[in-house]
């Protein structure tokens, strides 16, 4: 005997769902208890970074890089946080020029794509 339509639908969105709770928690834990989410990313993270998603910051800061002759492989100086980094994803990202650097849209952006993939 085959499992039953609702056991098989539980199955398949049970982990999407956890994940978007884990996600909006760490989200309420980030706007309403900075310090301690500072301590859940220091025990997560070997170096946490001062804000979520810094690294969709840093790559439009090593295309802007790249597009002005910088050997982003060495060092990334147009981006404050890690500029003594090295570029160390896929060079085709550094062809996405259409890439807008700003903190302005990075955290939608990034919620957006993590709620996506759940």
């Amino acid at each position: 005997m085959g499992p039953t339509l609702s056991k098989l639908l539980l199955s398949r969105f049970t982990i999407s769902v956890v994940g978007l709770f884990a996600l909006a928690a760490m989200v309420a834990i980030h706007v309403y208890f900075p310090r301690q989410y500072w301590l859940i990313m220091k025990f997560m993270i070997f170096g946490p970074a001062p804000r979520p998603f810094v690294d969709w910051e840093w790559i439009p800061a090593a295309i802007r890089c790249w597009a002005e002759g910088v050997n982003v492989f060495e060092h990334i100086p147009c981006y404050e946080i890690w500029p003594h980094l090295g570029f160390n994803y896929s060079p085709l990202w550094l062809n996405l020029t259409f890439l807008q650097a700003g903190a302005a849209w990075v955290n939608a952006t990034m919620l957006a794509v993590i709620a996506l993939f759940c």
